[in-house]
């Protein structure tokens, strides 16, 4: 049935060109979210809960951070330390327990988009460490970034 439709559909492009082949994928535009960007630490602070990954990460007051948290809300993944600059978040994990060396110095640089309803999501600045960058924006094959919500 499905591909019936999609040969009536492509015929049904044909003959509305005026017998001209056209492109007929179908363009899907991202919604358009509107946000404020994050400017203090106090924005940021608590447990947030990313969808659809479900990776728990909690920003505390006095700057440190934790990626990865059990169902009691115990860390039990990477520690680093998290500091706001002008509209920017800097996060450096302390002793990074990963293979990757670059994960050890590098400082990552991000966007936080506050959204309405309160969810945030995390915009690359620049970051050249692979493991955060996923953790907090998505793994390219998602083809999505990720969006955080407050865990109350």
């Amino acid at each position: 049935m499905k591909a019936v439709l999609i040969i009536v559909a492509s015929i049904a492009l044909f003959v509305s060109a005026g017998g001209q082949m056209v492109d007929s994928q179908p363009t899907i535009a991202a919604p358009v979210q509107e946000y404020e960007l994050a400017g203090s630490h106090a924005e940021i602070s608590g447990t947030w809960h990313s969808f659809p990954v479900g990776l728990l990460v909690r920003f505390q007051d006095d700057g440190r951070a934790s990626f990865g948290l059990d169902s009691t809300g115990e860390a039990v993944g990477q520690d680093a330390h998290a500091w706001v600059e002008g509209s920017q978040l800097h996060i450096r994990f302390d002793d990074y327990a990963g293979e990757s060396e670059v994960c050890e110095t590098a400082v990552g640089v991000y966007e936080v988009h506050v959204h309405e309803g309160g969810s945030i999501s995390f915009v690359p600045v620049v970051d050249d460490c692979e493991a955060r960058l996923n953790a907090l924006n998505g793994h390219p094959d998602l083809r999505f970034d990720l969006v955080f919500h407050p865990v109350e």
